[in-house]
């Protein structure tokens, strides 16, 4: 019986500095990208200069880069995403063009009579009286007391997922209500 030798062949040593290695990878730079591409929605002539700025800045802080907690192109993803929301604030300071509006030719707000709110307060409660008494207590507690939907939850025990159904739903009730009650003021 012949012993063969089992043991692994030497790899390389690992580069002294992984994120310098990996940005220098072409397929890596690809990958990043991509992701730029993805993740900014604004002109794409601008997606190479965020991907620069984005690998500046993990060259900058590499140190602070930990291989156990996930691979470098998603670590300089996360600066991609920051680089992005950076470029957002930017294009939005730029002023918008609008035109010169002469404010004295606008018509002053005018408060609404007293009579008129009271109706739309009868019109509201109306609306609220269809709904049925758990929709009612839903409601109340998501938006006038401000309770969280898992405070809401587990006073009812029920998910958080049912909480914001039930409340979206009695929403759009109260909304179809008020609606057809508008409709038939009109007619």
């Amino acid at each position: 019986m012949s012993v063969t030798d089992t043991t692994t062949p030497p790899t390389a040593a690992p580069p002294a500095d992984p994120v310098r290695a990996a940005l220098g990878d072409p397929a890596t730079h690809a990958r990043l990208l991509r992701h730029a591409a993805a993740a900014y929605r604004g002109s794409k002539s601008n997606v190479e200069d965020i991907v620069q700025s984005a690998c500046l800045r993990a060259l900058a802080k590499s140190c602070s880069y930990d291989p156990a907690k996930g691979s470098i192109t998603a670590w300089v993803g996360g600066f991609i995403v920051f680089v992005c929301h950076e470029q957002y604030r930017k294009e939005g300071r730029e002023p918008r063009q609008q035109p010169d509006l002469d404010l004295a030719e606008v018509a002053p707000a005018r408060p609404s009579s007293e009579d008129t709110v009271a109706g739309w307060r009868e019109d509201f409660d109306a609306c609220i009286d269809k709904l049925s008494q758990q929709d009612r207590d839903i409601l109340d507690m998501a938006y006038v007391k401000d309770w969280k939907h898992e405070r809401i939850a587990t006073h009812y025990g029920i998910t958080n997922a049912a909480v914001r159904k039930r409340a979206s739903r009695a929403m759009d009730r109260v909304k179809q209500l008020a609606k057809s009650l508008e409709g038939g003021r009109q007619s």
